[in-house]
């Protein structure tokens, strides 16, 4: 049994509350892996940070930051806070945890999005690069895909998020989208099924940036000229839509769980290199 008080909780019991905790803990970590495999994760002091809603409450879960590091892949239970999203004040969490300094960003969304269950906001190189530089990102692979065709929100500064000067504009330039380019800042990516989703869209809108970022540099302006056709893409999910169907894997959603098997990897090809 685990005491939490109810305005805490919402809807949730205190088991729920826990898993809920335990997603988002697991979330992080899987990005901090990520961000090995990238060599970023020891680069800064906070390099990306998941959250997810309580339901019930008007509060969320995040990453806090502890005395010794502040990495993505040693998130714990312990390190975790809850943050009430008027305020932006910290109701739950270890007495030694402080709250990041970007805990608007998060705020700000979902008080924009009632709908949102999950922000995710990281530093990537390639999408800190093609926001910089404002590329109209187009589809050269399959990775990404969704941000070609279901758009995408631009904030056009490169400022951390860090109060509602910088916070209500970047809500409102992420609008209905899933995701919102930050110039020279990254992005953030939202869902409303959980922390899961989230993290696996920026890994794919960071895929997407990588492709963009290749090709604007391989020849210029006109690399748009070399991207899929509407015809090419609505012709390759329908085929995808047809393989899923024909070789489905019980028990496996790859929107949830590809994420944690690339952490998984970029862990083992790390833990192998050192070992």
């Amino acid at each position: 049994m685990y005491l939490v008080p109810k305005e805490l909780l919402g809807d949730l019991s205190a088991e729920e509350l826990r898993h809920l905790k335990k997603r988002v803990v697991a979330a992080n970590k899987a990005m901090g892996y990520w961000y090995q495999q990238m060599g970023r994760d020891c680069s800064g002091m906070t390099t990306g940070h998941v959250s997810a809603r309580v339901p019930g409450t008007n509060t969320f879960v995040t990453k806090g930051r502890s005395p010794e590091r502040d990495l993505m892949s040693e998130v714990t239970l312990q390190t975790l806070v809850q943050i009430d999203i008027p305020t932006r004040a910290k109701v739950a969490g270890e007495m030694e945890v402080a709250t990041m300094g970007e805990i608007e960003l998060h705020a700000c969304i979902y008080e924009a999005r009632p709908d949102v269950a999950a922000v995710c906001h990281a530093h990537a190189d390639y999408t800190i690069l093609c926001g910089q530089f404002g590329l109209n990102l187009k589809a050269f692979s399959m990775e990404g895909i969704n941000f070609v065709t279901n758009g995408y929100g631009v904030y056009d500064k490169p400022y951390m998020i860090a109060s509602p000067e910088t916070g209500i504009p970047m809500a409102k330039a992420l609008g209905r989208y899933s995701a919102v380019l930050l110039a020279g800042h990254g992005a953030a990516t939202v869902s409303t099924n959980g922390p899961e989703e989230a993290i696996q869209s920026i890994i794919g809108l960071e895929e997407l940036c990588k492709k963009n970022w290749l090709a604007f540099t391989a020849v210029g302006k006109e690399y748009e000229k070399y991207a899929f056709s509407e015809e090419t893409i609505k012709e390759s999910r329908r085929l995808s839509g047809v393989m899923k169907d024909r070789y489905s894997t019980p028990g496996k959603d790859m929107t949830k769980d590809q994420c944690y098997y690339n952490a998984a990897m970029a862990r083992t090809f790390r833990e192998a290199i050192e070992g």
